[in-house]
């Protein structure tokens, strides 16, 4: 069925179902994944962008700087590393 996109949870086993034109694309086991592989899908993108990564895993995850996953990507990232040494 042409059109029919959606996303949704699926109860019996708590997975998150992504559907494309009616066909099953994606299932997750929790709304963490599948937030987790999109932003690893934006990473792989644009790599360039470091910055608005890290943006977009603040709003995700606002106790979380990435300290160790990006390095050297912000001025703010490397005094926030400093800091927790």
């Amino acid at each position: 069925m042409p059109g029919r996109d959606r996303v949704y949870y699926r109860e019996a086993t708590g997975e998150i179902v992504v559907e494309k034109d009616g066909q099953e694309l994606a299932v997750y086991s929790s709304t963490e994944a599948l937030i987790e592989t999109h932003i690893k899908g934006i990473l792989a993108k644009d790599h360039r962008d470091l910055a608005y990564v890290r943006q977009i895993m603040h709003k995700y995850r606002p106790t979380d700087t990435m300290v160790g996953r990006i390095q050297g990507t912000s001025k703010e990232a490397n005094s926030t590393e400093e800091k927790n040494r």
